[in-house]
């Protein structure tokens, strides 16, 4: 009968982190909208307010030239205006780099956090929240159907900077995988993780001990 409790109260725990998962990816993705959004429509606010200033700028000119010529400026300022309207559109629909943060110690959640913080002001990536994983691994960028030394330099900066990583210590690896969107992983595996059985028995020695 404990067993089965037991068993039972395990299930409703991973239904609960799944839900909580589930939930914390759906307002990741909230934000990142939102974000593009207030982006979009500044830059519309700031394009329609130049070209404003410059027809006011030619009917208050006090200048001879005939309303025919004035028509013509401000007629090519409206389709220059088109045209930066146009150009904030294609970038907005620009599909973006999914990135994932993988990490094995929970310790790390305020660095990760930083790291996350950092990359959500990126506007060229989708960032989801970060997944605890924990097992044994490195500290790894693996690039799925994307490459780009610049931007992967600066990751791995980044990872310098936030996490305290040498960057000699960072593997980078690409990987070609049909129907799978531009998809960047960073694993970030803590020197200090030790895997769940060990800390089991550490922690028993610990009781015993004391």
């Amino acid at each position: 009968k404990n067993k089965k409790i037991t068993e039972t109260n395990i299930i409703l725990q991973n239904t609960r982190d799944t839900i909580s998962d589930k939930n914390a990816l759906i307002k990741s993705l909230e934000d990142d909208c939102n974000r593009n959004i207030a982006k979009f429509s500044d830059s519309i606010k700031q394009e329609v307010a130049v070209t404003l200033a410059e027809i006011t700028k030619i009917d208050s000119s006090g200048n001879t030239a005939s309303q025919s010529d004035k028509n013509i400026i401000i007629t090519k300022s409206i389709k220059e205006l088109d045209k930066k309207f146009r150009e904030i559109k294609t970038d907005f629909q620009k599909e973006k780099i999914r990135l994932f943060i993988q990490y094995n110690n929970p310790g790390d959640i305020d660095k990760i956090n930083r790291l996350i913080a950092t990359l959500k002001n990126k506007s060229d990536y989708l960032v989801t929240p970060p997944e605890l994983v924990q097992r044994k691994y490195t500290y790894l960028i693996k690039c799925f159907n994307y490459e780009d030394a610049k931007r992967e330099n600066w990751l791995m900066k980044l990872m310098n900077g936030s996490l305290s990583v040498d960057p000699d210590k960072i593997t980078i690896s690409h990987e070609l995988k049909k129907g799978m969107s531009p998809t960047i992983e960073i694993w970030v595996g803590s020197p200090d993780f030790r895997p769940v059985q060990q800390q089991l028995i550490q922690t028993k020695i610990t009781e015993k001990i004391f």
